[in-house]
């Protein structure tokens, strides 16, 4: 079992053992900027929200939630990368030497940082692997 499909099924087996108060205050930490914003929504008291942040269970269905809605959000910006790096490309040949400047930047920057990304993958995939074969 991958670490993903485990933090699944951890949140399965834990997420039935939340009260109903706690899964509102999960929604409310993942719509509000603070804990302070998801205390006032709920009407749950701070102290008991940071109480409940030290708890295993409910901070690991929270932070799956969280993973959920950023993976959600990146499979929206997927489907317009293609476009993107189709205008920026265009820009490269435009009349102005700042804009054409501009995109190359962009376009280099991108690079390198995916290129840094699929290493940092890697070397941790790596070392599950070796992790789980002990």
């Amino acid at each position: 079992m991958n670490n993903t499909q485990n933090g699944r099924h951890k949140m399965a087996q834990y997420g039935t053992d939340l009260t109903a108060r706690q899964k509102q205050a999960i929604e409310a930490l993942l719509s509000s900027s603070s804990i302070t914003e998801a205390a006032k929504a709920t009407g749950i008291a701070r102290r008991t929200l940071h109480r409940w942040l030290s708890n295993e269970a409910f901070s690991l269905v929270l932070i799956c939630e969280r993973r959920t809605m950023l993976d959600v959000a990146l499979n929206k910006l997927r489907v317009h990368v293609g476009e993107a790096v189709d205008t920026l490309a265009r820009l490269l040949g435009d009349q102005h030497s700042g804009v054409q400047l501009q995109a190359a930047k962009t376009i280099l920057d991108m690079a390198m940082r995916a290129a840094e990304r699929t290493d940092v993958i890697q070397r941790i995939e790596n070392l599950e692997r070796s992790f789980n074969e002990r």
